[in-house]
């Protein structure tokens, strides 16, 4: 509803009083005259008017018209009367230019893009569970308790930046695996389950990512997530942590599931969606995701990216084998002559050639001999 439709539903002594909270020259009884002043100061296209308004309101109540925006939770009958004095709520509305200049007016005060941004490498929750996947889907059944077993797992921790102190996180993705069938385990013995892991990473990747975070994220963290949504328009954009003081701990929580990423510039932190976070927010690739970020060298090493589509590391999975894991996921391509289906060589060569900057003319040969 819009501004003017909501003034419409007020009394003349209300229309005065919020013109004289508003500091505008607003006449008693003059009702057309205060609606057009009330419009002007609030409803301008620039937000620029109602800035000054946000600012004399608490925190609290800016929170809570948030929160109210957001999930229409409800509002404090305290923080109404606060709201209403200034034409921020009417009768149980928030005005449709309102809710526009209040966020605009956020955007401004919080959000911002840098140049160039030095990123700390961490890797999601959701890729270190695909790179366990594809380690379980090399080794086809594995008895955890064999000494060399425990080696390889630890030597995987070590490849995934998994701390000592991590541990359990390294077992609850194994036991996520077993318990939603990519893994059958029989005492000590686990073993990848080839068809349905197919299944499980051709379907629609928003949902399979979507249902992987699901019971990993609680209800605060979804309202966190849809305020960061709220100030970040493009994937360039940072958010000031400052605007989320009070839910620091939990930030700090989706920084490490890899929903979220972290900078400081000039003493000051800085939050945004991550590529994962990204597509599970807006629901649309991130633009690196379409990108050629992969390099391939002469010796048959292939890097990509730790921010690239986790689901597109198990469909080249057969073709490589996972050497290093730090910001580059080095692999090391697999010979042609072991490959025996020409149809899985040339997926995996058109991967190749869709998201690599350069093929070396030594692979492209090797290929092309191969189809021909």
């Amino acid at each position: 509803m819009r501004l003017l439709d909501c003034l419409g539903l007020l009394s003349d002594a209300k229309l005065f009083e919020i013109g004289k909270n508003l500091q505008l020259s607003v006449f008693q009884g003059n009702r057309s005259w205060n609606t057009i002043k009330i419009v002007e100061s609030l409803a301008s296209e620039s937000g620029s008017g109602i800035g000054w308004v946000i600012d004399r309101i608490s925190k609290e109540a800016m929170n809570h018209l948030i929160m109210f925006i957001l999930f229409n939770k409800p509002i404090p009958l305290l923080i109404i009367e606060e709201l209403e004095k200034y034409g921020f709520l009417i009768k149980d509305i928030v005005p449709e230019e309102i809710r526009t200049n209040i966020i605009s007016w956020q955007r401004y005060k919080f959000t911002k893009v840098f140049p160039v941004t030095k990123k700390r490498t961490k890797h999601s929750l959701f890729l270190k569970y695909v790179v366990i996947l594809i380690y379980f889907l090399k080794k086809e059944s594995i008895n955890i308790k064999s000494s060399k077993n425990q080696k390889d797992l630890k030597k995987l921790m070590g490849k995934m930046k998994i701390t000592f102190e991590q541990t359990r996180t390294f077992e609850e993705l194994i036991a996520h695996a077993v318990n939603t069938g990519l893994i059958s385990k029989k005492k000590n013995t686990y073993r990848i389950n080839k068809t349905n892991l197919e299944q499980w990473f051709q379907k629609d990747s928003l949902n399979t990512i979507a249902r992987f975070y699901d019971n990993k994220c609680k209800k605060n963290h979804g309202r966190l997530l849809q305020s960061i949504v709220m100030l970040q328009l493009s994937e360039e954009e940072w958010v000031n942590q400052k605007y989320f003081e009070n839910d620091q701990f939990d930030l700090k929580t989706l920084a490490n599931l890899g929903l979220t990423e972290t900078i400081t510039v000039e003493k000051e932190e800085y939050v945004k969606l991550s590529n994962e976070g990204w597509f599970l927010l807006k629901k649309e690739q991130p633009k690196s995701w379409n990108e050629k970020t992969f390099f391939v060298s002469a010796d048959y090493e292939l890097f990509i990216p730790y921010t690239c589509d986790p689901i597109l590391l198990l469909e080249i999975s057969p073709f490589c084998e996972l050497k290093d894991c730090d910001y580059w996921l080095v692999f090391d391509i697999t010979p042609i002559e072991n490959n025996e289906n020409k149809h899985d060589i040339h997926t995996f060569y058109e991967i190749l050639k869709n998201h690599s900057v350069r093929i070396p003319d030594v692979i492209q040969y090797d290929y092309k001999k191969q189809f021909s």
